[in-house]
């Protein structure tokens, strides 16, 4: 039986641990969001690739991190992460640059690594959000999706806190049952 109890105590440890981890990473992504909703720590953000555009470099579900650079140092085949319009709602996309027309003004062009044609969309600097850093971590992507998601904050902050709160009312009302016992 104290086997079992030490046992629950160590999996109450590990899980109040995991929620509070969460809960950290969530409050720096949200402290650390600009405007358009994009985290960043110290000028570096991390995306969900969310197409097989890219591939093979990038792949959906892999997390990427992009830093935030001068977009006049950039130059043919960089990738980028950059805003976009699609069915009139705003995306980011990450695709590679294959032009730059230095006009009075930059403006770029890109590409999926993947695809057979260019992006019908020439980017200005004002698009850009950062340059791909070469970190990539498979399949991270989904796992951040999830969280993001309202079924995901559900089963992985609500739910474990609410089982935390549970578990430590239990604990006060046996305390004071058996102070009162005594």
């Amino acid at each position: 039986m104290k086997a079992i109890k030490r046992i629950g105590g160590i999996l109450l440890d590990i899980l109040i641990a995991l929620v509070i981890i969460l809960g950290i990473i969530t409050t720096i992504i949200s402290l650390t969001s600009n405007e358009d909703g994009i985290p960043s720590v110290f000028g570096y953000s991390p995306f969900s690739i969310q197409t097989n555009s890219m591939s093979p470099t990038l792949k959906t579900g892999d997390l990427i991190i992009v830093k935030a650079i001068d977009p006049s140092s950039l130059k043919v085949d960089d990738i980028i992460s950059y805003y976009d319009t699609i069915d009139g709602e705003n995306v980011i996309k990450t695709h590679r640059i294959v032009s730059i027309i230095d006009d009075s003004t930059r403006l770029y062009t890109t590409r999926g690594d993947n695809n057979d044609v260019e992006d019908n969309y020439v980017l200005t600097e004002v698009d850009i959000i950062g340059k791909y850093q070469n970190i990539r971590i498979p399949l991270l992507g989904y796992i951040i999706d999830f969280f993001k998601s309202k079924w995901g904050f559900l089963l992985f902050i609500i739910i474990p806190l609410a089982i935390i709160f549970i578990v430590q009312l239990v604990g006060l009302i046996k305390l004071i049952v058996e102070d009162n016992e005594e």
